[in-house]
């Protein structure tokens, strides 16, 4: 009892001096109100753009008004938008959230999440733009209370708050809408690490992939044995257990159900470690499924109680086995949805420093990798903040420009090519690189190591674009001298480097491609990370 007594003290003393006073200064902006309307008066739409024909004033959710915004006679289901220029010299450097309330009627579910009644902030910045808004409002519902959270960056330049519809046909109507500050982006007296950043590891560079779903012993064999990496992304999706079940994608696997799902999840994992120390690779513990979904576990706490409950339970199994290199706390978090009027109730910055407290009271050595608020996107390192935690790597994901990387997925044309110019904009190696500047810069800022846990092309990118992308990508991260797995290992061929560039083709090439060369040959510069 006296030892364990004593190392919960050091782990609190670390705690507490290791980011000397990194708690948020208490402002009186804190809660501060800067934009509010009821769309009362004889101007009710002052101010906002693109007010149409199908925005008009009707009755409020207590009787007063409200905006109504109808698509209900539009056959091609393309609805649209007012918005709202939010004083930026207000809320730059701040963390914001509007509040409003929210009616529907009849608005058609579509293929793409965010077709549907659009709750939505839009900022701009001299480093790139950004959205937060709630995914799959449709139906037809009574007035309910919407929340969606911003970080405004210091080099923000425009702030937009948008009300209506997007894609599909219906009316919506919204009423009582709040803009406050929540508080101001900055740290206390944050003392930066001397020294070599921290990395939880002794080798040059750790490179590899992540894996495929329920990963298997022989994928470790190859990955490590065969193509020569030295660590994999373990990722715990819970796709394939609501596949097993029977449980439509779109609903929540429920607190039993989602217990049952990560003992199973663990239960692979067990298998995977010897062959881990076999072939001298480490893995990365990826939570990719949150208890209750994403949406949910920024909208109730018992969620975030589940998910903090969830990782003690990871950390206990596996106190002090070496070939872990980190628990990757939650695959691209978003918390969008967060209202800070739900007691108790954390937001990103929140979350995972307290599961970060827990877990780190059970294993003092663990690396703990951090994702930030936006998707793990480049631009949300433009406002995140480290964690009080000295142990910890940060992760990003790179999929600039979205439009190139996942062209042919889903209903997405297939027709830019890289090098060249994608949504009005030329993109080649050095636009990839301005691009990662708010990570190169919060790495900088922070003396802190980075891990690229995603980076990808899909295959079919015309002529052989995947193959250029990929590339210069790599070379990128080996410039910062950053830690990364490729998406993905023998998980869907779209991603895959073992396929051609032929969507057509559903089986492996017959020789080696040149992105599975290129991965190999990197690969080929490996250390063993294990005795």
């Amino acid at each position: 009892m006296r030892k364990i007594l004593y190392a919960s003290m050091s782990v609190l003393t670390m705690l507490s001096t290791s980011c000397q006073s990194l708690e948020q200064h208490q402002s009186s902006r804190e809660n501060e109100l800067v934009f509010a309307t009821g769309f009362e008066g004889e101007t009710p739409f002052a101010g906002w753009e693109n007010v149409g024909t199908f925005a008009k004033v009707d009755t409020g959710r207590n009787g007063g008004h409200a905006l109504l915004t109808d698509f209900s006679a539009n056959p091609k289901g393309e609805g649209g938008m007012v918005y709202y220029p939010l004083d930026i010299e207000k809320v730059r450097g701040c963390k914001i959230v509007v509040t409003c309330w929210v009616k529907a009627e009849n608005v058609i579910k579509q293929e793409k999440r965010n077709m549907a009644v659009k709750v939505m902030l839009h900022s701009k910045s001299t480093k790139g733009p950004n959205w937060r808004e709630e995914y799959d409002i449709n139906g037809t519902f009574d007035w309910t209370r919407k929340a969606v959270a911003m970080d405004v960056p210091d080099c923000g330049t425009d702030v937009w708050l948008y009300f209506g519809l997007q894609g599909t046909t219906g009316k919506a109507w919204f009423d009582d809408v709040e803009v406050r500050i929540v508080r101001p982006l900055t740290v206390g007296d944050y003392r930066v690490p001397k020294g070599p950043a921290y990395k939880g590891h002794d080798l040059d560079r750790l490179r590899g992939a992540m894996s495929p779903g329920q990963p298997k012993p022989e994928d470790v064999e190859a990955l490590a044995g065969e193509w020569g990496a030295n660590v994999m992304r373990y990722q715990m999706g819970i796709g394939w257990y609501k596949r097993e079940k029977g449980i439509p994608n779109d609903q929540t696997v429920d607190m039993a159900g989602y217990d049952e799902w990560l003992d199973l999840e663990l239960a692979q994992l067990d298998k995977l470690l010897p062959a881990c120390r076999k072939y001298g690779m480490l893995l990365v513990v990826d939570l990719h499924s949150a208890p209750g979904g994403q949406r949910n576990l920024f909208a109730e706490k018992k969620y975030q109680d589940k998910f903090v409950e969830s990782w003690e339970k990871i950390a206990r199994r596996y106190q002090g086995e070496k070939s872990i290199w980190g628990y990757d706390f939650l695959n691209e978090p978003g918390e969008g949805t967060w209202d800070p009027a739900v007691e108790g109730l954390l937001d990103w910055q929140g979350l995972v420093q307290r599961v970060a407290t827990a877990v780190r009271m059970i294993d003092q050595d663990v690396t703990f990798i951090v994702e930030c608020a936006d998707g793990a996107n480049p631009v949300g390192f433009l406002s995140f903040l480290p964690i009080r935690d000295p142990k910890t790597v940060y992760s990003v994901h790179m999929y600039y420009p979205h439009t190139f990387t996942h062209q042919g997925v889903g209903s997405r044309p297939v027709k830019y090519v890289y090098p060249g110019e994608v949504d009005g904009k030329y993109w080649d190696k050095a636009e990839l690189e301005k691009s990662l500047e708010p990570v190169i810069e919060f790495q900088k800022k922070y003396n802190v190591h980075m891990f690229v846990g995603e980076f990808s092309a899909i295959r079919w990118a015309p002529d052989n674009s995947a193959f250029r992308y990929i590339r210069d990508c790599i070379d990128l991260f080996e410039e910062q001298g950053w830690d990364w797995t490729y998406h993905a290992f023998r998980e869907w061929s779209g991603w895959s480097v073992e396929y051609t560039t032929d969507p057509k083709n559903g089986k492996p090439a017959e020789t080696r491609t040149d992105r599975e060369q290129l991965m190999r040959d990197w690969f080929a510069k490996n250390q063993k990370a294990l005795p």
